[in-house]
């Protein structure tokens, strides 16, 4: 009996190494959970299979206000848009690259099955679109609480989806352009994020409510209720070659608890310490693998600086999103010895 004993916590070790391995403390699987939202980080959320808040994606408030007051949201595009089904002319016209990125799309994403829009309406994109806005009635956006069944809930007005995206195919620049704006039903008070560029050198925070398992077979059902967050490093753009990254976006590499983003977690992200304040300089955007706990593409904010300060600018005139100063970036790159990043394209923004 002792040694059938043995033998059986033996194998029952063996396993336990065995699921480790498989599914690495990561993700935002296995990372920790968050004490608070960073960066204005809430969850998207609408009515499916029953549950009238299930979650598929973040989004981050902007800062626009002195005051805290905000009704614009940063998210990806992948989340906002109707996602075109793989027979599509949409999705056969794409190149074999285009294809590829799709594919990862549809794994990142969390919207299979989705019914907030009829499935016919991808083929039928809006003039000078490429990809068809989800209707806003579906959505709410919840905040202000680490626990997405908790916090205080807003409807959406309005998806401000770029022209250029394309659910995959690179635009003439190479850019993917997984980022679109949100505008609210009416203005939140919410801490907004301040929009930066990526700081190199410094470790990326990743906050989301996607799933925690590294293996596909277990993402059965609706999203957990607890944010969580991880810790990675940005890394050179060809370690995320296989992701078939952009000329827009940036390859986060897992920290040392092996932590990435996982399906869910897209929209939301990015944020870096600046000064002792948290910015917004990526959002997850996708994997090169149908697993989690790897490098990730995410879209970088501040290359889209130009299209976010004029969408402000013509959907409401008198705001301005809040962007890192020249100083605070001349003095922290000067402290890194790394060039300092342009900032016009947020000029009108301020």
């Amino acid at each position: 009996m002792r040694r059938t004993a043995g033998t059986v916590l033996a194998v029952l070790a063996f396993v336990v190494a065995l699921l480790a391995a498989a599914a690495p403390a990561g993700a935002i699987v296995g990372g920790v959970r968050a004490d608070a939202p960073r960066a204005g980080i809430g969850s998207w959320q609408y009515f499916r299979d029953g549950h009238p808040d299930w979650g598929t994606c973040s989004a981050h408030a902007l800062r626009t206000d002195e005051d805290g007051l905000t009704d614009l949201l940063v998210t990806g595009s992948q989340c906002v848009t109707v996602m075109p089904g793989p027979q599509s002319q949409q999705v056969r016209s794409m190149t074999d690259e285009g294809k590829a990125r799709y594919a990862q799309f549809r794994a990142a994403a969390e919207k299979a099955g989705r019914t907030a829009a009829s499935p016919e309406r991808a083929d039928r994109p809006a003039p000078g679109l490429q990809s068809t806005p989800e209707d806003p009635a579906t959505f709410r956006f919840v905040f202000n609480s680490a626990n997405r069944f908790q916090g205080e809930r807003v409807g959406v007005k309005r998806f401000l989806v770029p022209k250029e995206w394309d659910w995959g195919e690179k635009d003439k620049r190479g850019y993917v352009w997984d980022l679109s704006l949100v505008q609210l039903e009416h203005p939140i008070r919410v801490k907004g994020a301040i929009v930066a560029p990526v700081l190199d050198w410094k470790t990326v925070t990743t906050q989301g409510w996607g799933r925690d398992t590294a293996d596909p077979g277990t993402w059965k059902g609706p999203l957990g209720p607890w944010l969580r967050q991880t810790d990675g490093r940005v890394t050179a753009h060809a370690d995320c070659a296989g992701a078939g990254i952009g000329a827009d976006e940036v390859c986060v590499a897992p920290g040392r608890n092996a932590g990435a983003a996982c399906q869910g977690d897209s929209g939301g992200g990015g944020s870096q310490e600046l000064f002792g304040t948290d910015v917004l300089t990526m959002l997850v955007s996708r994997g090169p693998q149908p697993y989690c706990g790897t490098v990730n593409v995410y879209s970088s904010i501040w290359a889209h600086g130009r299209w976010i300060a004029e969408q402000v600018r013509a959907l409401e005139p008198q705001a301005r999103v809040a962007a890192v100063s020249q100083s605070d970036l001349r003095r922290a790159a000067a402290q890194h010895h790394a060039a300092v990043p342009a900032q016009p394209d947020f000029a009108l923004a301020g």
